[in-house]
């Protein structure tokens, strides 16, 4: 269960790191009346070292052109599969689960041009035609777009991937022992836990907009209806949050 909440995709772990990790299994619960995590170290330390090595492999493997013609399969559910043996048994399964996200943004891309081909009363409204206005007219630019956009999105990815919470390691190792006994058990972390409270009474403090992450840009997804920025009338959806400042200090890139 811990391995499974550590690496569920097996897209990052190898083989020969399941096995080391495998020597603490009959340890965890002696680990846990110590006090002492050393699986949850040890599984969050050899993680982050294998998404650094996965993420320059994504890159590389974005830099070019996929072979379309290539008749392959890809089995879709982690489950199915074994780890990965090898660096480059690994990289062959990112190439294939990337070139399948790669087809579906091409899909993606037909359809909106065969849509707006179709005969039409209703104008398109402005996202899609600004989607549509981005699409390119050759397949190999839409291809070369696929992989860009892709690229982008895994480098953020990998980026807030990186900046690991405190107790993010033990909070995956608590949970999987809980969910072990009984899966209506789970461990909050302090944020987790003041995130939960905010879902549950419907009360928070703050500037009163829901955000998110795009490309490493910090946007705003809505404002909350009666909120601090909603009466405030100068935040929009969409706006992207470049820096923070309390009243009288400076503001802080984020």
């Amino acid at each position: 269960k811990y391995l499974e909440e550590l690496d569920g995709s097996k897209l990052f772990l190898l083989d020969a790191n399941v096995s080391a990790l495998k020597a603490y299994a009959d340890r965890m619960d002696d680990n846990l009346r110590e006090g002492d995590l050393v699986l949850a170290r040890k599984g969050a330390a050899m993680l982050k070292q294998r998404r650094e090595i996965v993420a320059k492999a994504v890159a590389a493997i974005l830099e070019k052109p996929f072979d379309l013609e290539l008749d392959e399969t890809l089995e879709t559910d982690p489950k199915k599969l074994s780890y990965a043996t090898s660096e480059a048994d690994l990289s062959d399964r990112w190439r294939k689960f990337l070139k399948l996200q790669v087809l579906e943004r091409l899909e993606q891309m037909d359809n909106l041009l065969a849509e707006s081909k179709k005969p039409s009363k209703e104008p398109l409204d402005p996202a899609a035609k600004k989607m549509l206005e981005a699409i390119p007219a050759s397949f190999e630019a839409r291809e070369a777009k696929a992989r860009q956009e892709l690229a982008t999105r895994y480098e953020s990815r990998f980026v807030r991937l990186a900046k690991l919470e405190p107790l993010d390691a033990v909070e995956i190792f608590l949970n999987a022992v809980a969910a072990s006994y009984d899966p209506h058990t789970a461990y909050l972390a302090p944020a987790d836990k003041e995130n939960f409270d905010i879902a549950m009474t419907g009360t928070l403090q703050g500037i009163g907009a829901a955000l998110s992450e795009k490309d490493q840009y910090v946007v705003v997804q809505e404002l909350v209806p009666g909120g601090a920025s909603w009466q405030q009338g100068k935040l929009e959806a969409g706006d992207l949050i470049l820096a923070v400042a309390q009243n009288g200090k400076d503001a802080v890139d984020v």
